[in-house]
C-alpha cells in the first residue's frame, strides 16, 4: 500500500510547494482538501464533479444539534450517507466517513451508521489519533480498531496523548497510540488503501512529516 500525507498543517505556503515538499521527502500520494481543486464557495457543478475523477470522499459525521437526539446521530449519519449514494454509485465514488469531532468518535454511532447503510461505497476514514481525544481509554482503542477495520476505507494515520484539553500531538511512534493494533487488524482484513499521515505535533513540519513517514516505511506494509 502507498504512504501518503494529507494536505494539513503540512509544508509550504501553496499547493505547488506542499507538493514538491512530498516529492522530495518520499512520499508516494497525497490527500487534497477539497479547495485544491474545487474553487472557494463554488457552486455544485456535475461536469466539474466528474472532472475531478475523485475516487474516494473524506466527509465527516457533522455536529451535534439541538434537534437531533444523541440516540439519533448514527440514525442521521446513515440518512445522509443514503442520500448521496446514487449520485456517488454513478461516478464510482467512495466516502469516507472521518471519526471527527464529539459525534462520528463516538465507536456506537460509527458503526451504527455503517451498519445502516452497508454499502461498499460508504465506509471509515480511520484516525488513529481522534478515538482517543475523543476520551475513549488507551486500553480500549485495540477493540475499537478491530471493530471498524471492515469498514475502513481510507486512514489518517496520528499519534499523540491525552484528550480534549489534554491532547498533544507528536510524531508517529511517539505517543500512547496503538498503532501497531491498527496495522495488523487492517492487514488482517486485507486493507488496500493508503497509508496517510497526519501530524499535529510542535516546531518544524517538515520534520515532523518527515519523521512520520519513516516510522510508516519501518512498520507498514507498503
Amino acid at each position: 500500500m502507498p504512504f501518503g500525507q494529507i494536505h494539513y498543517n503540512a509544508p509550504g505556503d501553496t499547493f505547488e510547494e506542499f507538493v514538491e515538499y512530498v516529492a522530495d521527502t518520499g512520499f508516494d500520494c497525497i490527500e487534497v482538501m477539497i479547495t485544491d481543486v474545487w474553487p472557494k464557495d463554488a457552486e455544485y457543478n456535475e461536469d466539474l464533479a466528474h472532472e475531478a475523477k475523485a475516487l474516494l470522499l473524506r466527509t465527516e459525521g457533522g455536529q451535534p444539534k439541538d434537534e437531533v437526539p444523541e440516540d439519533k446521530w448514527a440514525e442521521a449519519i446513515a440518512g445522509c450517507l443514503k442520500a448521496c449514494l446514487p449520485f456517488c454509485q454513478d461516478m464510482g465514488v467512495k466516502m469516507a466517513v472521518d471519526n471527527h469531532g464529539v459525534v462520528s468518535n463516538d465507536p456506537a454511532v460509527m458503526l451504527g451508521a455503517l451498519e445502516m447503510v452497508s454499502s461498499p461505497y460508504a465506509g471509515s476514514n480511520l484516525d488513529t489519533m481522534n478515538y482517543r481525544w475523543w476520551g475513549n481509554a488507551v486500553e480500549d482503542l485495540p477493540g475499537i480498531y478491530k471493530d471498524i477495520a471492515p469498514y475502513v476505507l481510507h486512514t489518517h494515520m496520528k499519534d499523540g496523548t491525552g484528550s480534549r484539553e489534554n491532547y498533544q500531538g507528536i510524531a508517529l511512534g511517539q505517543g500512547e497510540i496503538p498503532l501497531q493494533v491498527v496495522i495488523d487488524e487492517l492487514v488482517a482484513v486485507n486493507y488496500q488503501g493508503v497509508w496517510c499521515a497526519e501530524w499535529e505535533g510542535k516546531g518544524d513540519k517538515g520534520e515532523g512529516y518527515a519523521a512520520c513517514l519513516a516510522w510508516m516505511k519501518e512498520n507498514c506494509p507498503g
